[in-house]
């Protein structure tokens, strides 16, 4: 997600630019929030998929039901009263789904006996990565600019081959690497699950 994330923000003018013309792009800002969105879903998507197989339902439905009602009042407050467009309603909704984002990893560490503590610590790391490769990208958006499809294709798979080895080797632990490294030699059937 980080290097998808780190590409889009990069490029998207440049995308927008050649694909609809540039009066469609919305903006740094809001593009950023869309990505979070997307991760926040993925990830939150992740958790209720292992909860859903427990059948233990109660809990998620009434979390699911308390973050939907702040994401959208607090989205709908942001939108119509202090006119924030697509940036009150991203963050509306992050805000509702970041209670999902709390307790469904709770849910999730109950169910296979690992605490908060050690899911925190683990996510700590590429936490910072992400954040200070996206912060680059925010930074450095203004300064991409491609006129054709042809260095669009060329500068977006140099700027995904960079941003994934930096993430890969400074945004991952070497245990996370090496467990990383495994799945995808069984994947590749190159070797037996352990």
């Amino acid at each position: 997600t980080t290097v998808a994330g780190v590409t889009i923000l990069l490029w998207h003018k440049s995308f927008l630019q050649l694909w609809v013309g540039a009066e469609y792009n919305a903006g740094a800002l809001p593009t950023l929030l869309i990505l979070l969105l997307a991760v926040q879903f993925v990830l939150i998507r992740n958790d209720a998929n292992i909860i859903d197989l427990t059948l233990d339902l109660r809990r998620k439905v009434v979390t699911g039901f308390l973050s939907t009602a702040v994401a959208l009042g607090l989205a709908g407050v942001l939108v119509r009263f202090y006119d924030t467009g697509i940036t009150g309603l991203c963050l509306g909704f992050l805000t509702g789904r970041a209670i999902l984002s709390l307790v469904y990893p709770w849910l999730v560490g109950r169910i296979l006996s690992v605490p908060l503590s050690s899911q925190l610590k683990g996510i700590l790391r590429p936490a910072i990565i992400s954040i200070l490769l996206c912060g680059m990208a925010l930074r450095l958006e203004m300064l991409f600019m491609v006129k054709s499809w042809v260095q669009l294709v060329f500068s977006s798979g140099l700027t995904v081959t960079v941003v994934a080895l930096i993430a890969f080797y400074f945004g991952i632990s070497h245990e996370q690497r090496r467990q990383m490294l495994n799945r995808f030699q069984v994947l590749m059937g190159r070797q037996q699950i352990a």
